[in-house]
């Protein structure tokens, strides 16, 4: 693999998933240009690029170490958390993205309660006729993005609606993950969410928004126990 930018993204993944932790170094330029086969040229640049994001740090003896990213956050890091969750998803962000979700959502939903406007309850009943008829994964997890983006619109924050959007593929593929059990699914939580929308009570909307966000945190927990369980079955099996 020659593609400097590539790389790049697969070094930032491993800052971003953890694999690579703050405060430890990070494999030698040597080592990563003979695993990616570069020369090493290659690999000091990327590691510029990322001592300018703020990802990595030199320190003495010529040791890269990955820098604490989280508590200097910026922007710059903010776009390597963004596409890092397009491609690569663990247990830890998927529960930090949950956790996000449980507070501002629930804001935005009160918000959305006291400024929505008659197109902004169109397009959420639109949205939940949507859901109810899905015949696939793909339109079901469609629809179940699109109703969160349309209430955080509806909030009128402009920054809510933003971050939304910048998150809304990562989110979306997250559902295909969170709702395989989508024939089933019991759309009466997001019917209660709409309908406190639809009635302006913000203190409501919030409350409903709240809970159904943090069923989120109890699907991710019930999906990490199936896959333990399931390694540890494969490993059964193999003994």
């Amino acid at each position: 693999m020659g593609n400097k930018a590539e790389i790049q993204k697969i070094i930032e993944a491993r800052i971003i998933t953890g694999e690579y932790k703050i405060g430890r170094p990070i494999d030698t330029e040597r080592s990563l240009a003979s695993e990616f086969g570069v020369s090493k040229s290659v690999i000091h640049e990327v590691m510029i690029s990322l001592r300018g994001k703020g990802l990595v740090e030199s320190r003495a003896r010529s040791k890269t170490i990955v820098a604490d990213w989280i508590s200097n956050a910026n922007i710059d890091i903010f776009d390597s958390l963004l596409e890092t969750t397009k491609n690569y998803t663990t247990n830890e962000l998927a529960r930090s993205f949950a956790e996000f979700r449980i507070f501002n959502e629930g804001k935005c939903a009160a918000l959305a309660a006291q400024k929505r406007t008659d197109k902004d309850m169109q397009l959420l009943r639109d949205c939940l006729e949507a859901i109810e008829a899905a015949e696939d994964i793909e339109v079901f997890a469609k629809e179940i993005t699109n109703l969160h983006h349309y209430i955080f619109n509806a909030s009128g924050n402009k920054l809510y609606a933003v971050v939304f959007g910048a998150f809304r593929p990562v989110i979306e593929n997250w559902n295909h993950y969170l709702f395989s059990d989508w024939k089933s699914y019991d759309s009466s939580a997001i019917k209660a969410i709409v309908n406190c929308i639809e009635n302006r009570d913000a203190v409501a909307a919030e409350c409903a928004m709240t809970v159904y966000t943090t069923e989120s945190l109890v699907r991710i927990s019930r999906l990490r126990h199936m896959e333990i369980e399931k390694k540890n079955e494969d490993l059964r099996i193999l003994d």
